[in-house]
C-alpha cells in the first residue's frame, strides 16, 4: 500500500492510497486497529477512536 495523503477529521478520516498486494477491506483494518491502539496509549483511553 502506498499512502499518498491522508486527513483525520473528529469523526472520520480522508485517504488516498494505491492499493498494494492484500485486499484494501484488509489495509482498512490494520490502518484502523494501528491507530486505534496508538490513539488509546498516547492519552491513555480506551474504546473505539470515534465513538460517542
Amino acid at each position: 500500500m502506498t499512502v499518498y495523503a491522508w486527513f483525520l477529521m473528529s469523526n472520520h478520516v480522508h485517504l488516498l492510497l494505491k492499493e498494494g498486494n492484500e485486499d484494501i477491506s484488509l489495509t482498512m483494518k490494520r490502518i484502523r486497529v494501528s491507530y486505534a491502539i496508538y490513539y488509546n496509549w498516547k492519552y491513555r483511553t480506551t474504546g473505539h477512536l470515534f465513538q460517542d
